[in-house]
């Protein structure tokens, strides 16, 4: 399932993604691979902290509709370092104009090289040449292009929940940027998944659904669920908690369709409180993609599981982001989550390793199948004392454990262990 694209800026095209030098002979380059990612909002020169006004603190939820009015929307100009790598060579070489994204790969443009810069369309100053230098040497940061050619680190902090938020570039150029959240990504990076694939994978748990089937996804983050279950033919509801996020989504060239899809509805308020406002069996599926529980326990409690167990409708779905199942931590994390869920009233309910997540329903759900290229590897124990050749005890093998045995030991419930507890603080 596809991501909405945001319409192009004006003079741009949608062309092919490489990217292609004018003023000398025409030959196609690569981009450069970044750097390691490193999970850290660091503040910059360039910087300028905007801040976002707290929700309201009364017993009644307080929400904010959001128009989705197809109004017209300010131009999102976004550079990343890759994209001034590109602009930098094209100087070295003695170019004329270079074609680049200044959307994060929406679209392509063409910036024209003069003495003090690079002038894109639509900007009436020229961007400088020390600019694009900063731009390239943060591979952590996307910067925001005013009309005048300057720019701005695109990160807030928002005071409706003291955190810092920024966009990240993805490792791989011109695909969707997640975002960090006090530190921690809000989508799956690197080992082959980007934003476009975490979402992928996600909905693909998430199940078909018929066109004008009702969807409540939780947390709405960068949009990408909200507007690939739109793209699909639902009708969807999405609950933000951060005005800061939403402000995000607004900077960000791959969110636009929460602002441009009639079948979008954006709220802005708690999800716990206004869970309770819905009438029962209102959603046909629900999409509960929480930050860590770190960040918002109250996500992960038994009551709010019983809240989204009364909002959905008898046939209906549930997925639950979690993490990485296979991680020793989340592991446990999961345990419990499972427990509160059957409590809560959801009968079926699994883990979906390739979703990083659990898949739930009112009655029996069938297990997720793993992908091939993750399920069909063998685990090799070794029985007794490893060899003195390999000092790894789990790579001679004298007892091979095939897929069954495997799927049956991930999804075996200790005996006696009904603790709710001791699953909390892993993530």
């Amino acid at each position: 399932m596809m991501i909405s694209r945001a319409p192009p800026a004006p003079g741009a095209v949608r062309v092919r993604t490489n990217a292609l030098f004018t003023g000398v002979p025409r030959r196609t380059l690569k981009h450069s691979k970044l750097s390691s990612v490193n999970f850290r909002v660091s503040k910059h020169p360039y910087t300028q902290e905007n801040r976002c006004s707290g929700l309201s603190s009364e017993s009644e939820p307080e929400v904010n509709m959001v128009s989705n009015a197809r109004a017209t929307l300010p131009s999102h100009r976004v550079l990343v370092a890759s994209e001034c790598d590109i602009i930098l060579r094209g100087r070295e070489v003695g170019c004329d104009t270079v074609e680049i994204s200044v959307d994060l790969g929406v679209s392509t443009t063409t910036g024209r090289l003069e003495g003090d810069g690079v002038r894109l369309p639509d900007v009436e100053g020229v961007l400088a040449w020390s600019d694009i230098e900063m731009i390239k040497g943060d591979s952590n940061g996307c910067f925001g292009v005013r009309s005048d050619g300057t720019v701005e680190r695109i990160q807030m902090f928002s005071e409706s929940t003291g955190r810092a938020v920024s966009l990240l570039p993805s490792v791989e150029s011109r695909t969707p940027p997640t975002a960090l959240v006090a530190g921690f990504p809000m989508h799956r990076f690197g080992k082959g998944v980007d934003p476009r694939e975490d979402t992928k994978r996600k909905m693909l748990s998430l199940g078909r659904f018929s066109q004008g089937a009702t969807v409540l996804d939780i947390c709405t983050g960068l949009g990408y669920t909200a507007i690939a279950a739109a793209e699909g033919g639902a009708l969807v509801t999405t609950i933000e908690l951060d005005p800061a996020m939403q402000q995000m989504c607004r900077m960000n060239p791959w969110s636009q369709g929460l602002f441009t899809s009639p079948r979008v509805t954006q709220l802005i308020g708690s999800a716990v409180d206004l869970v309770e406002t819905f009438p029962d069996a209102s959603f046909d599926r629900i999409l509960h993609d929480p930050p860590t529980f770190t960040l918002a326990g109250d996500l992960y409690s038994l009551e709010f599981y019983s809240q989204l167990s009364r909002l959905l409708k008898p046939q209906g779905k549930l997925y639950h982001y979690v993490g990485d199942p296979d991680s020793k931590a989340a592991g446990r994390h999961f345990q419990g989550i499972l427990r509160r869920l059957r409590k809560a009233g959801f009968e079926g309910a699994a883990i979906d390793h390739d979703a990083h997540g659990i898949v739930a329903a009112h009655k029996h759900i069938d297990r997720p199948k793993r992908r091939p290229t993750v399920s069909s590897k063998t685990i090799i124990i070794k029985e007794g004392k490893p060899s003195s050749k390999d000092n790894n005890p789990r790579t001679n093998l004298s007892k091979k454990l095939d897929k069954k045995s495997l799927e049956k030991m991930l999804y075996q419930k200790s005996d006696g262990d009904d603790d709710e507890d001791d699953d909390d603080d892993f993530l």
